[in-house]
């Protein structure tokens, strides 16, 4: 099959590679790039994607594969080529993904016995990154079957944008390997760069193995708040491998891996985990109301802001606090101490795991971005969670992509009553730690 590529910035570089490497089935004929137009790319020039559908018209290539990390690019890309009816390249497939329970399994010495969960003890399983940036490590067996559980992990009823990018299948040339001794527990997971995604959907598998007395690795993006969250929590570094540590391209084999799976991705179970780990994590901060704020709003500086955040919270006497301003450990004690927090949905309300039961959280969205991520675990801590959601709420009508980073206002009437039941809610939360 003639394939043809999008996109040539460092993450498509290694695939171009991998593909001529790996691949027995694609033959790569074109390169498009709207900025390196021009260049070469290996032996292959660069074009302009202006001309995609004439290229495809005279049989230059038969489908399009999308090599861009970025997610709204990749959406863009794919939206370009759907009108175009220019078919999609990837080289894996969803009859491909094969189930934990299906591959080598290693001897079971760890139990974990923590109801909801599953615990699979895998052997010489193999890992793969196409670029550390994206922080996912593709995980699959010696015939290139993925691992299932690593991509379902959260319940994601869609394929995501790269589950299929990894050119080892099946039906692939088969890599040289690089045995790596030891044990293993794999956190490069989709989404696992997100500081809330691998608050929520990683440290609990953490607590659950070190409370099992694994000793071995953690393997997780390299991304600084993920580091420093681990370091809080008390793990050495010597028992940390970033995908930093690890080269694109390179096959590992990992002697076993330990991979605790959240059965049904259901977060009522998962609460009680997380409520253990935060309170080790806790032991690290420190109450002090004459230093942290009791009445604090969070302002976001990235998309999906609450736009008159800042005025309503001089009205409400808060005290406007800038996550990327501070440490992670600042952040949590700002969560800690605070009795009230208003603060729009993202990640850094990860930290409303740290809140003390008793207080309360406001936590604002815009109509097209409503999900009520932390509602288990706050309720497993009683910490009073109030949502408010800008109105009127029409995102079930709207398509996925529908403007889902857009900004947002909160009518005043709205937070005014979330902060007067607030204010009732904190005369009964815990003064002690």
């Amino acid at each position: 099959m003639k394939i043809a590529l999008w996109g040539c910035g460092a993450y498509g570089r290694t695939l171009y590679s991998l593909i001529r490497k790996y691949s027995s089935e694609a033959e790569i004929t074109r390169v498009y790039d709207r900025k390196l137009a021009g260049k070469m790319i290996g032996e292959v020039p660069v074009y302009d994607p202006a001309t995609v559908a004439a290229d495809r018209k005279e049989g230059l290539f038969e489908s399009m594969m999308i090599t861009v990390q970025q997610e709204g690019s990749y959406r863009q890309i794919r939206k370009e080529l759907e009108e175009q009816a220019i078919p999609l390249y990837t080289p894996g497939r969803e009859e491909d993904m094969k189930e934990a329970a299906l591959f080598p399994q290693a001897a079971a010495d760890l139990q974990i016995g923590q109801a909801g969960y599953a615990l699979y003890t895998l052997r010489d399983l193999r890992g793969m990154m196409i670029s550390e940036s994206s922080g996912i490590m593709y995980l699959f067996d010696e015939n290139g079957f993925p691992l299932k559980e690593h991509w379902d992990a959260y319940g994601v009823t869609q394929p995501s944008t790269h589950r299929y990018d990894l050119p080892v299948t099946p039906r692939s040339r088969q890599p040289d390997v690089q045995h790596l001794a030891g044990s293993y527990c794999i956190l490069t997971k989709l989404w696992a760069f997100n500081y809330s995604h691998f608050s929520f959907e990683s440290l609990d598998c953490i607590q659950l193995l070190e409370e099992a007395g694994f000793t071995g690795y953690y393997v997780i993006p390299k991304k600084a708040p993920l580091e420093e969250l681990l370091e809080i929590y008390g793990l050495p570094r010597e028992r940390i491998l970033t995908l930093a540590d690890l080269i694109p391209g390179e096959c590992y084999e990992f002697e076993k891996v330990f991979f605790p799976k959240l059965l049904e991705n259901d977060r009522q179970h998962s609460a009680p985990v997380l409520k253990r780990a935060v309170k080790r994590i806790q032991q690290k901060l420190t109450l002090d109301p004459q230093r942290w704020p009791q009445r604090l709003y969070v302002r976001r500086i990235g998309s999906r802001k609450l736009m008159n955040g800042s005025e309503l919270a001089k009205r409400y006497g808060m005290t406007e606090m800038i996550p990327e301003e501070h440490s992670l450990l600042e952040q949590m004690n700002y969560y800690y101490n605070a009795e009230v927090i208003l603060s729009p949905h993202g990640a850094n309300n990860a930290n409303a795991l740290y809140m003390r039961e008793g207080s309360v959280l406001i936590e604002t969205f815009g109509r097209n971005w409503v999900k009520y991520s932390y509602l288990p675990v706050l309720k497993e801590k009683k910490v009073f969670y109030l949502p408010v959601i800008e109105g009127p709420i029409m995102a079930r009508f709207l398509p996925p992509d529908e403007n889902e980073a857009k900004d947002y206002e909160i009518p005043q009437l709205h937070l005014d009553m979330a902060v007067e039941i607030a204010d009732r809610l904190v005369g009964n939360i815990d003064k002690e730690k």
